[in-house]
């Protein structure tokens, strides 16, 4: 039935109606479609088809498909890091302060209370822990070059860079190792589809999925060649099983944006267009200024005279020949000639708002500041700055909060369970084993790195102001710092200890004038 006909449709009662009082029952009809037409949805005008809406047609990606553009998106992002500041700052800064230059280390908290041990027994068991995989991360790169701490780092520059990371858990044999679990870090561009099985609905680009989207395995290209083309059939292929178990056969990281994403996407991806443009303006604008600097000069040749009569070395008729023109030099023209220098506008005044134009929008896309993203904090005061990378650290703890989750506290547990098997952690007697508690075991904590101080006075004030208030713990304030809340105790107790064993106050102290500290105005 048509929408008219059931807005003009009638019920039993409303054809009684008509038969006595025509009148009533046209008031009711018109009634009810007004009614009707209240109910409906509101016309949107952004799928108008007027207008600029009129060339606007969205192409949507099958499966096939998808996988060609993300990896023509990665490409290209790759280029533009290799070859742009701002891209490759962009990427570089996100790493560094998502991981920093120690990497994020554990603290171990296995809960005493839930384990049915003493508060003693679980920090014995925490720092046996936290020894056996410092000594773990030493070797943790199956390669044999890096530590923990810089694989952390490569695949937060990779997420950033290539919109995933890929890492497999191995076990190598290499003498000399004290554990066995070693990381490989790969290519992400080898987890692809073979070309055999391009045509298999539970494979999308490179990973077979179960019936509710659950990742099954990994095609992982290892050709003869080295060579990753898109003719790589699947005997050129590992297939690798998602997990053993509640281990992991593959670490592959993305931030999830979309429902059934399977692959991630550079962070550029948003704003490549807008760098290219920006490459190209700074060319041109480069051009321009070296032949501002130049002093470029043109010689006006009388009318009919042929200007290449006066290139050459020699002249036969006495005239006087500038091939160029060197610094100081002091030039005389001959009779009829007039020389012109050229100039250039270049940068134009416009120059400096477009970039940081540019810049912003670029920010917008990536999810950092301006000031992050151009290294400019020359137009900001204290809170302007403040507010910049309060907005930037919202961005980094997010990724931070995702590696943690993803892939620090998984390979922490596959750790503890080999350093448990190896002696290296004894549990308490009575207490539960590791596979009967095994997150409570390996419950830990990861400290961020230090966020730094844009005014140290003001915001070591404004910190034990929060903590006097119960606003903030201490636990939490030396996490801001990059710290261990526990161990910096210790160390701050171990060095009052020493301090009143060798009969020193803080006076005693080279730099500590605790009266002109007391009477100096806050902030100074």
């Amino acid at each position: 039935m048509s929408k008219q006909k059931a807005l003009l449709q009638t019920n039993a009662l409303d054809r009684a109606i008509g038969i006595f009082s025509p009148e009533t029952a046209l008031r009711r009809a018109r009634a009810r479609t007004a009614l009707n037409f209240m109910a409906g949805s509101v016309s949107r005008t952004g799928a108008g088809k007027k207008g600029s809406l009129g060339n606007w047609f969205v192409r949507r990606l099958n499966r096939y498909s998808e996988g060609r553009e993300r990896q023509d998106l990665t490409d290209r992002s790759e280029d533009l890091i290799a070859n742009n500041p701002h891209a490759t700052s962009i990427v570089d800064s996100t790493a560094l302060n998502v991981v920093g230059g120690a990497g994020l280390l554990p603290q171990s908290k296995p809960p005493h209370n839930l384990l049915g041990i003493t508060e003693e027994q679980a920090k014995e068991v925490a720092d046996m822990a936290e020894w056996a995989f410092w000594e773990w991360s030493k070797e943790a790169d199956a390669e044999g070059e890096d530590h923990f701490c810089d694989i952390q780092f490569m695949n937060i520059r990779s997420a950033a860079s290539r919109g995933e990371y890929l890492v497999l858990p191995v076990y190598p044999d290499t003498p000399g190792r004290t554990f066995g679990l070693a990381l490989q870090v790969l290519d992400s561009r080898r987890l692809r589809t073979p070309r055999n099985l391009m045509h298999d609905r539970d494979i999308r680009d490179g990973i077979r999925l179960g019936p509710h989207g659950e990742k099954l395995s990994y095609y992982i290209a290892d050709p003869d060649d080295g060579k990753l083309t898109t003719t790589l059939t699947s005997s050129s292929f590992q297939e690798i099983a998602a997990r053993r178990g509640y281990r992991r056969n593959v670490f592959h990281g993305f931030i999830r944006k979309e429902a059934e994403q399977v692959r991630g996407v550079s962070a550029l991806a948003p704003c490549l267009k807008l760098f290219k443009d920006y490459d190209d303006y700074m060319d041109f604008e480069v051009i321009g200024a070296i032949l501002a600097a130049s002093f470029a000069i043109f010689i006006e040749t009388p009318m009919g005279e042929d200007p290449t009569s006066y290139l050459g070395e020699t002249t036969t008729d006495g005239k006087i020949i500038h091939k160029e023109v060197t610094p100081g030099q002091v030039m005389y023209g001959n009779l009829a000639q007039k020389p012109h220098i050229l100039k250039s506008e270049r940068p134009g005044n416009s120059f400096p708002v477009f970039v940081e134009t540019l810049l912003r929008a670029v920010g917008a896309a990536t999810g950092l500041p301006y000031e992050v993203v151009a290294k400019d904090f020359s137009k900001t005061n204290y809170s302007s700055a403040r507010a910049a990378l309060l907005e930037a650290w919202r961005f980094f703890n997010h990724y931070y909060v995702w590696l943690v989750n993803h892939f620090n506290q998984p390979v922490r547990e596959m750790v503890f369970e080999e350093a448990w098997l190896r002696g290296m952690i004894r549990l308490p007697k009575g207490a539960p084993d590791f596979y009967q508690a095994r997150k409570l075991w390996t419950n830990a904590t990861w400290t961020p790195p230090k966020r730094g101080w844009i005014d140290p006075v003001k915001e070591v004030a404004s910190g034990k102001e929060a903590i006097v208030s119960n606003m903030l713990t201490m636990a939490d304030w030396y996490a801001e710092q990059g710290k261990d809340y526990e161990e910096e105790l210790r160390q701050i107790a171990r060095e009052r200890k020493l301090m009143k064993d060798l009969d020193l106050t803080m006076a005693d102290l080279p730099g500590f004038d605790l009266a002109k500290m007391a009477t100096q105005p806050e902030g100074q």
